[in-house]
Order: C-alpha cells, then structure tokens, then sequence
C-alpha cells in the first residue's frame, strides 16, 4: 500500500520528538492547493502538512478548520520520543510518477490526461503518542502528486490504532480525537473525511473513497473556487467509492454519530440520536449544553463593503435563546444594520424550542448542516437584501462554523434612533426531500416610525429519504424577546437576540386547501391565515400559473 519510504529512498527524517516541524521544504515543482501554488511547504509531526508557516504546537483546541492552509492525514498529538519516525521528500522517480498516475485515473476519469511531475511523499512510520507512549502506533502516508498546475492527494492508512493522546491538558481538556482533511485557509472551504474529530475516525483504515480499505483520494488544486474533489464524485468509473451501505448490519451504523443510533427501513438506514441527545442522528448534543458558532460575514451594504466581519454567537438549547455578535462594522453601517435583524433568522429556527413533543427544530432535522438564502424587501423604502447563509454543525470541538454573505441596500438608521422589534411569528413547510421554505411580513419601529418588510427564505440540507413521510407539517416558529444594538466602541459590534418557540401546525394549515389555486409545479408556502405559491425550481410564473424556462410562445 505505501509508497517507498525511508532514508535508504532517499528521504529527509524529522527529528525525533513532541511538536517538531521541519524546516520550510523547497519544492521543483510547486503545489496547486485550492486556488493557490506553493514554491514550497512544512512538514509537522502532529500529522498535518502546512504552507507557508509549520504549525509545531498540538492543543486541544486545534479544530479543523484552523484558518491556514494545510493537509491533515491525521491531526493529533504525535509524539515520537519512543516510537516512530516521519520521513518526506519530492521525487521525480518516473516509475513511481507513472504507478500514481495509474492509481488516480481510474478514480478521475475526467483528469485522464493529468500526468504528475513530481512526487511529495511524507510518511509517519509506527509513531506514537502524547506523553511518550509506544503500547500503540499508527503508520499513515500521505502523497501529493503535481504537475505544476493541478495537484492531487493520497491518505493511505495501513495501520490505526491509536486516535487520541494523553492531553497536554487532561483530565481538564481531553484531546479531540484525530480528524483528518483539508483546509483552504480562507475560512470558508475546507474539507473533513467521514469519522474525522470523533470515534469513528478509527475506521479510516479500514474505509475508503476508492475502492481499496485505507486509501482516500482527492483533487485538491486549481479548483476555482469550488472545494475539493473526490474520487467518490464520480459514479461512473466501476470503482467501490465508499458506497452507502444497504443496511446497518452492513456498516450504517458506522455513518451514525457515537451518541446515534442505525435504523434500518424497506430501503435503506437512517440514523437518529439516542436520547437524551438530540440531532439528526449525524450530529447529536447534549440539550443542556451551549452552542458555539463561529464565522464571518462578508459582501457590501449601501455600497460599503463588510470586510471579513467576525461572527461570533452562542445558543442556548434549553430555553431557545441565540446570542449573536458581528465585530468590525463601520458606524455608517452599523446603526443600520439594526434593520436586519432577520439575520439571525436562521439560528433561531435552528434551536428554537420545541414547545411539543411532535415539533422538530432545525438542530433535529439537519444536524446544524444546512444553506439558507434568504430576500428581504423593506416595502417602505423599496430596499432589498439578499443574505446567503452556510451552517456547518459540530466540528471536533463540538462549534458550528456559520459563514454569511450580504449583498444589496437597507434603510438608513441614525445614531441614536430608538429601535423596536414587536413579537413575530414565521412558519416554516417543508417543500420536498431536503428543502424548507418560509415567507413572512414583519414590521419594527425607528423613532416610533413603523418599517414593513417582508422574508422570503429557503433552507436546503440533506435528509434522510428511507424513513417514511409523516406528513408536511407546518412549523410555526415564535420569536419574542427581541434585542438588537450597534456598540460604536472599538471594536464595533453589533448584537441581535431574541428567544424562539416552535410548535407543529396540522388542521390549520392553509396550504391544504391550496392545490386546486396553485399550478401542479408550485409549492405552497404558509403566510400568516393564507398562503402563497411559487414555481418550482425550472419554472416562471406566478406560481398560479408556471412555465418552463424553455417555454416558448409563437406569435403569428
């Protein structure tokens, strides 16, 4: 399975020790790695490879993804004081060029012309772990092939054993366990191999994208903004790409959280949390706890541009509170962004309380992993927003990584202008398989002076289609509680809260007398007592009436 390895091939070794970097490795061919090239890169015993600084420190709270560019075949605590060695180096052997070629076409057939220059093989031979210990070793490689232009990687797992170290912190803060994948370090691509940051990652060698236990394989340059690619991508190449198994026995339970548990139906397994956890069986938390999230906030309002704003925000799972903080917000847009208090829309459906044992919150449909776009039109001033919204849940520390885009015009606020949100609902219909909608009217006040707009949102995630439908119940989401203030202090923040209520609505649901108003390719959407329609996606209209893109009307 391995590459050749060892200073009789011709490799550098690292020193042996606890948190070793290698010094800056100079490449002859550079690295393609997301949108960028690399003259050169690090090699870190803590399994993760770095561009442009080493990264020499293990901590607990090393999380993918840590904002810097890097390859993690397995992040963790390494310590080679008592066992191991990491070995690296670039080769050009052409017999070792042409066997990784004929490993990575078969799983890229649309890459069948790419042929690597050069080799960057980096090896952690039966090393151990944090405080010196040897009783387990792990042996992994990681190969980085190039051709000056695109780039691909190999994980090869022939030996896990360990996952976890002692803790430079523990008992107080234990060690997450190893988690592997990529990082763009631009703080909004990144990449994580199933099982990474948690139990499960000690299947990775015995797991695959391509067909063969402990091989993973991957497209990680010149990648124009997209994120990387996988073998598993292609269906089309006959090769046993980490399928999906038919059933838990066969190793669904093995998709499912630690704290979940496999369900097996008629046509296939879904996963769901053990209570007293709760998620979508992917994800699963504890109620009790606080839910971090972390992100940024990008675009322009009014013409000023949001220059990477950091987000911070915690929620409570008990009470459905949510606690969201936008730093480094100019004045001139900060007073106004009060208005947009529908920003925080999302995370209240996310962890709003379930004030019925039938009501799912967001958190239990989608795991906290889900895209929300979202239009809002302030009928006043004739202003429009457009907000696209990633949320990742749980990465290894347990946080949720929420990343924002903002995009059009608001009203303006002044300094000092008093602003009040009234209680508000908003109900939430699932559409199809993987799809929610929601349109709502509010109004709040500036200087007792009333705004009215309206939000039009979609949320979008994966769903679990084995499980039979139980109807497309309406959630009806109560926001109450309502905060929302610009902090003009250093570090100019601002601040939304609010409190959020879920409940399920059946026998009022005024969608259900909606099918003989709305064309066969609409969708009903709740708004308020009534209801709205909107063409599918493919189609134009009123939602009364749709047409395909395509249609075409002759005029004689």
């Amino acid at each position: 399975m391995l590459y050749p390895k060892g200073q009789e091939h011709g490799d550098s070794k690292l020193a042996v020790g606890d948190d070793v970097s290698s010094n800056e490795v100079q490449l002859e061919i550079p690295i393609a790695f997301y949108d960028d090239y690399y003259p050169s890169i690090f090699v870190n015993t803590n399994g993760l490879l770095s561009f442009g600084t080493n990264i020499n420190t293990y901590r607990a709270d090393l999380v993918l993804p840590l904002g810097l560019p890097v390859i993690a075949p397995f992040l963790a605590d390494v310590d080679t004081r008592m066992s191991g060695d990491v070995y690296y180096r670039e080769t050009r052997d052409p017999s070792l060029l042409d066997m990784a070629a004929r490993e990575i076409h078969p799983n890229f057939p649309r890459r069948r012309n790419f042929q690597p220059l050069s080799l960057f093989i980096v090896t952690w031979d039966h090393v151990g772990y944090f405080y010196q210990q040897f009783d387990q070793t792990n042996t992994f490689q990681v190969v980085i092939a190039s051709d000056g232009v695109d780039s691909f990687v190999m994980f090869l797992y022939p030996e896990i054993t360990w996952i976890r170290s002692q803790g430079k912190n523990s008992p107080a803060v234990e060690d997450v366990p190893a988690q592997a994948g990529f990082d763009s370090g631009d703080r909004r691509r990144y990449f994580t191999l199933p099982g990474s940051g948690n139990e499960y990652i000690s299947e990775i060698s015995r797991s695959s994208n391509a067909g063969v236990p402990g091989v993973w394989m991957f497209r990680v340059g010149n990648l124009y903004g997209e994120n990387v690619e996988t073998s598993g991508d292609h269906t089309d190449t006959g090769v046993v790409d980490d399928e999906i198994p038919p059933s838990c026995a066969a190793g669904g339970e093995r998709r499912c959280n630690i704290n979940g548990q496999c369900r097996d139906f008629q046509s296939g397994f879904c996963c769901e949390c053990q209570k007293p956890f709760v998620g979508n069986g992917i994800n699963c938390v504890q109620p009790e706890i606080q839910m971090r999230v972390n992100g940024h906030v990008t675009g322009s309002l009014n013409g000023i541009a949001l220059d990477e704003a950091n987000l911070h925000a915690f929620m409570m799972f008990k009470d459905g509170r949510v606690y969201i903080a936008i730093s480094r917000v100019t004045p001139v847009l900060g007073f106004s962004m009060q208005s947009l208090f529908s920003f925080a829309g999302g995370l209240g459906w996310l962890l709003a309380l379930p004030s019925v044992p039938q009501s799912k919150n967001g958190y239990q449909i989608t795991g906290g992993d889900f895209n929300r776009t979202a239009t809002i039109r302030f009928l006043d001033t004739g202003d429009t927003v457009k907000l696209e919204q990633t949320h990742r849940g749980q990465n290894a520390e347990g946080h949720m990584d929420m990343h924002s885009k903002i995009s059009g015009n608001i009203p303006v606020i002044q300094r000092g202008a008093q602003v009040v949100i009234p209680d508000y609902k908003d109900e939430f219909r699932r559409t199809r398989a993987g799809e929610i909608k929601s349109f709502s009217t509010h109004t709040f006040t500036v200087d007792n002076k009333p705004i009215h707009f309206t939000v039009d949102q979609t949320l979008h995630y994966d769903e679990c289609t084995h499980r039979p439908p139980n109807g497309e119940a309406v959630q009806r989401l109560a926001v109450s509680r309502s905060f929302i203030h610009f902090d003009d202090n250093e570090q100019q923040i601002v601040r939304y809260a609010q409190s959020n209520k879920l409940t399920t609505i059946v026998d009022d649901d005024p969608c259900r007398e909606a099918s003989q108003v709305c064309s066969a390719q609409a969708d009903c959407v709740p708004h308020r007592d009534s209801y709205r329609c909107y063409c599918k996606d493919g189609y134009t209209g009123d939602g009364q009436v749709c047409q395909g893109r395509d249609h075409c009307i002759i005029v004689l």
